[in-house]
């Protein structure tokens, strides 16, 4: 007779999951030193086991409905803040039809929900990839007896940057397809020089500006004639909404607020499909600035002329003697044809919702404010139109957008920042990482148009919304939290939280948003866990394989010969079905090894299987299986 004992991992303090493909708690593989012989018509049967199982999760549309949120923590409603919450399935979606479900251990679960976190995360600073993001999903385990504890959810926020400078590309985004201009720069790509009276409009669409303090700068030295206009801003990506219309959000209305300057700046109603999240424009001899928002409150609205969620282009008034910097520390625009201060580029600095631009004064040789703001603000701004206002979730993908009209007139892309992570723009997937366009594409651009009539973004309220700021030197968006929305919430705005369901299956019963605490944030780093065990289910008995052995069963459902030697029921003998187990057969059932001569053997190959003969991947931590053996009696 010989007992045989058997390990995944050598050490009970040994915890690790897997310590290599041949050592998993649920497949594993031990070799002996020396060779064991196994005298001729010999049995064996399984001795007793000690397994830790984790149970499955059963999930389904009724429980995987989850929506992300990243920027600051509202108190009472969504009013005060510039993000949205966006949605993710933790599952196959796919299988979930018609009432389906399926059976998930916790470890793979995890993984449903890091995969579901990759396609409902937006913001570039968390954005790795199409499909992926900073946001993972693992087990928690009792340090005890490294039983399931539930789920910790931890938020990477990207940092890494680099400064475009070569190898741009265009996109021609007139509202007939009418750009006439030569692109020249050799390998830079970067100058884009008018051809026509009419000139161009044009986007690079490659890589959107950092919120890690990226800034973008381009050139206007030469478009400067009297009879040249030209726009330089940044906008996000807009699909084509036809002859007449051109790239523009479909709330666009550009004949309200400031929209008669903002056309001088390209000659009339050629402007009518023209867009921008924020612009630098030459209006015939001035310096001109517009910025996108809502009025809500206005005789276009009342009369029925215009929504109130319609985007307007609204001026910054950056003159004025009362904040002004020399020399817009006058009561009219800059006079950008006379040029007295020797300006020639435009630089756009964006740090997490704060959105700055300077002017490079070439005599100088140095970096002017033209307008920010919060140093704006402080130098004695007094009206909402003095100041840049904080970029919401629509603005998170911005992208140099570029217009010059006189044939000779030319603008030059000097460089953008971007994240390292951020992939590049792609036709086919951009939708997957950039969440306005996942909005155009969804039919629900709605949920934008909700941030823009927020009182802060409203020109006909007072309210001021002060901008979070990235943390200089590590990039962190400061005051920004990751939180995971599980159920209807009133605070994160009970209609578009309707259909969340999580709460219960993460391990939050009760709680409606998880989020981390002060503690658990530390520069790019948030991390937060379930604070109950989440319910699991163990319906499925397991079975003991020995696969290099030369015993025959019969599997019956699914009509093979089989390497299995015993039957794990539901229930131990302490009548657990999940966590630590521990399996002693009342009565052995030996099993024939079939073996007329000497059996040499010098491994014992051991899975742990379902009755399909998959592995049972819920079985985690340190697995002990002793087996016997005897010569047949």
């Amino acid at each position: 007779m010989s007992l045989i004992i058997t390990s995944n991992i050598p050490k009970d303090d040994d915890l690790r999951p897997d310590t290599s493909n041949t050592f998993k708690p649920y497949s594993y593989q031990n070799r002996l030193l020396n060779t064991m012989k196994i005298p001729p018509m010999s049995e064996i049967a399984l001795e007793s086991c000690k397994i830790t199982k984790n149970g499955l999760l059963s999930v389904s549309a009724e429980n995987a409905n989850f929506a992300s949120f990243f920027g600051p923590t509202p108190d009472t409603d969504l009013d005060s803040s510039t993000t949205q919450p966006t949605f993710g399935i933790s599952g196959p979606e796919d299988s979930f039809v018609g009432g389906g479900r399926v059976e998930r251990n916790p470890t793979d679960f995890a993984r449903d929900i890091t995969t579901g976190l990759g396609s409902a995360v937006y913001h570039p600073a968390l954005v790795t990839g199409v499909g992926t993001s900073g946001v993972k999903v693992t087990v928690e385990k009792d340090p005890t007896d490294n039983g399931f504890k539930g789920f910790k959810w931890s938020s990477t926020q990207n940092a890494a940057t680099t400064t475009k400078t070569t190898d741009f590309t265009w996109k021609d985004i007139s509202y007939d397809q009418s750009s006439a201009a030569t692109i020249t720069g050799g390998g830079k790509n970067n100058i884009l020089t008018a051809t026509t009276a009419n000139g161009f409009y044009l986007q690079n669409r490659q890589l959107p500006i950092s919120q890690h303090e990226g800034t973008c700068v381009c050139e206007f030295a030469y478009a400067t004639g009297s009879t040249q206009r030209w726009m330089i801003g940044l906008s996000r990506i807009n699909t084509d909404k036809g002859e007449d219309s051109g790239y523009k959000p479909d709330s666009y209305n550009v004949g309200y607020g400031n929209g008669q300057a903002f056309r001088g700046a390209i000659g009339g109603g050629a402007g009518r499909g023209m867009f921008y999240d924020i612009v630098v424009a030459k209006v015939n001899d001035t310096l001109r600035v517009f910025q996108a928002q809502t009025v809500t409150n206005s005789t276009a609205v009342t009369n029925g002329t215009r929504q109130g969620s319609d985007l307007i282009m609204k001026e910054i008034i950056y003159w004025g003697a009362a904040f002004g910097a020399s020399p817009f520390n006058k009561g009219t625009p800059y006079d950008i044809t006379a040029n007295t201060a020797t300006f020639t580029k435009v630089r756009f600095t964006l740090s997490n919702e704060h959105i700055s631009i300077h002017l490079w004064d070439a005599g100088g040789f140095v970096w002017q404010l033209l307008v920010d703001n919060i140093v704006t603000k402080a130098a004695g701004a007094t009206q909402k139109n003095n100041l840049t206002l904080p970029r919401t979730a629509s603005q998170w993908n911005m992208y140099p957008t570029l217009h010059a009209r006189g044939s000779g007139a030319y603008l030059t892309l000097e460089s953008i920042d971007h994240y390292d992570a951020q992939p590049v723009y792609d036709p086919l997937t951009y939708t997957k990482t950039n969440w306005w366009g996942h909005l155009e594409a969804s039919g629900l651009t709605r949920w934008a148009s909700e941030i823009d009539v927020r009182p802060w973004n409203d020109f006909s309220s007072a309210v001021e919304l002060v901008p979070k700021l990235a943390q200089s030197g590590t990039g962190e968006m400061a005051g920004y939290v990751f939180s995971i929305i599980m159920s209807p919430s009133d605070i994160y705005g009970r209609q578009i939280t309707q259909g969340l369901n999580t709460s219960r299956i993460y391990g939050f019963g009760g709680i409606n948003v998880a989020s981390p605490i002060a503690a658990n944030i530390t520069n790019l780093t948030q991390f937060f866990v379930s604070s109950d065990i989440p319910n699991i289910i163990s319906t499925s008995s397991l079975f003991v394989r020995l696969n290099n052995f030369t015993q025959q069963s019969i599997n019956a459902r699914q009509g093979t010969v089989s390497k299995i030697i015993a039957h794990l029921p539901r229930f131990d003998n302490a009548g657990n079905e999940t966590g630590g187990l521990f399996f002693q057969p009342g009565e052995k059932t030996y099993v024939a090894l079939n073996n007329p001569d000497t059996l040499y053997v010098n491994s014992f190959d051991v899975d742990y299987v379902y009755d399909n003969e998959t592995l049972c991947k819920a079985i985690t931590g340190k697995s002990i299986t002793v087996f016997h053996i005897r010569q047949q009696r």
